[in-house]
């Protein structure tokens, strides 16, 4: 492929050669059609703005709001348009110049956070926040070439936006973004041609992430189902005396986790981290399978004696005290746990295994307790009181071990299917990347 040396002002860093562009993704050299041109965006638009945010105390700019107001939040994987804000704002917000109006076809560019470089592009007029960057284009430039051009160059906008300690993208260095740019009509047989596939991409995405949803839910389910009620589909039942529960099974106990466990609270002290040596320092992060045995961080034995930390000891049952309930784990190993968890030893008369699937199924018990007004928090005396429905113990091993056989089929599949999702996701960033750097003949387009 012949290619068209660029002007040596726009060749230096961030991803530009003389005849081509560093795909973001791989980090490979690109060349691009010798009739395309390698810009950066201040070549291209007509001005780069950043958004505003009005005063939070301020209830005057937030009253019958009609303006979109977008955030990083509002931005959606594999969505190129922005067309609804969860946030509003009102006339008077731009009366008094305290936020800028955004017209349709601006880019938006998230400018600072862990979802910086990620792309929209406005479908209405809007206005945005101090996060983020609204680019408008020139006139022979089309906003939506411009857009999935972006959409795969996160890797070179955080390089441009380095610092010493977190990210800025701001409006100088949103300009030095380099763009492969084809003559207009080439630029609307592009996004014609992406539309099409990355639609059908899309939509396949969308229908594995369904099956995910519907099998994320079986899942529970069966947990549920198993826990509460029973393996006999004859047995008889009675009244739990718990709403969220139901029945139970006539022969079981309703118990307290206080009764069939010992409540376990970590100090309120941090210790000092490592990530190389001592005893393995659990939190929310790590607890990501049904057992742990390891952990991204490390307490060394000073470090924890200094702190007063307190050791939980193997086969206990770890669970979330503060947002998130339902999110349990047993540790196969001596650990110290942080402030988020609390966790049950279990007496020898219920089992670790399906006391930790217990309290999956116990999340409205957990939102029903939880006391705060900013994040829910369920304390010592709620995790001691938490209902525990109590089969014999050769129940509770049947339970269990139907659960590991079921739930392990159901898990390889969820695998799979995220798998096949993540796949997908790379083939449609692969796919644009080639497109909007010219390795697609156009003829192949059509």
């Amino acid at each position: 492929m012949n290619v068209k040396p660029q002007k040596e002002h726009l060749n230096r860093g961030y991803g530009i050669q003389a005849n081509g562009l560093l795909d973001s993704t791989s980090n490979l050299f690109v060349e691009i059609p010798s009739h395309w041109e390698i810009k950066r965006l201040q070549f291209i638009s007509q001005k780069v703005q950043t958004g505003t945010t009005p005063p939070t105390t301020s209830e005057e700019y937030y009253q019958n709001g009609t303006i979109d107001w977008f955030a990083p939040s509002d931005f959606h994987e594999n969505q190129i348009y922005l067309k609804k804000a969860k946030k509003k704002l009102n006339e008077k917000a731009l009366q008094d110049g305290i936020v800028k109006c955004f017209p349709r076809g601006s880019i938006l560019v998230i400018g600072i956070g862990a979802t910086l470089g990620k792309v929209g592009l406005l479908d209405i007029d809007a206005t945005s926040n101090q996060q983020i960057n609204a680019i408008l284009l020139n006139k022979d430039i089309e906003p939506k070439f411009v857009a999935y051009h972006l959409s795969v160059l996160q890797e070179i906008m955080k390089v441009i936006s380095s610092a010493t300690t977190i990210g800025i993208l701001n409006q100088e260095k949103t300009k030095l973004i380099p763009l492969a740019i084809p003559p207009l009509n080439e630029q609307k047989l592009i996004v014609d041609y992406l539309d099409r596939e990355t639609t059908q991409i899309d939509n396949l995405i969308a229908a594995k992430e369904q099956m995910l949803t519907l099998l994320e839910e079986k899942r529970e389910a069966l947990i549920s189902k198993a826990v509460t009620r029973g393996l006999d589909p004859n047995v008889a039942f009675k009244r739990s005396g718990l709403d969220w529960l139901g029945d139970i099974p006539e022969h079981w106990q309703v118990s307290r986790a206080k009764f069939v466990s010992n409540i376990f609270v970590p100090q309120r002290n941090k210790p000092e981290l490592n990530t190389e040596d001592g005893i393995p320092w659990l939190t929310m992060e790590d607890m990501h399978f049904k057992r742990v045995s390891n952990t991204t961080f490390k307490v060394s034995q000073e470090a924890s004696k200094l702190a007063g930390s307190k050791i939980l000891k193997r086969g206990s049952v770890i669970a979330s005290c503060v947002g998130n309930f339902g999110i349990c784990t047993i540790n196969d190993v001596d650990l110290i746990i942080n402030q988020q968890l609390q966790a049950f030893i279990p007496h020898k008369h219920i089992m670790a295994e399906y006391l930790c699937e217990l309290v999956k199924v116990s999340t409205n018990y957990f939102k029903m307790i939880g006391a705060s007004v900013t994040i829910v928090y369920v304390n010592q005396f709620g995790f001691e009181n938490m209902p525990v429905l109590l089969p014999p113990k050769e129940e509770q091993e049947q339970i269990v071990e139907h659960l590991n056989r079921e739930i392990g089929k159901m898990d390889e599949l969820l695998a799979a299917i995220k798998e096949s999702i993540a796949l997908l996701k790379e083939r449609r960033a692969a796919l644009i990347t080639a497109a909007v750097t010219g390795q697609i003949a156009l003829e192949d387009m059509s």
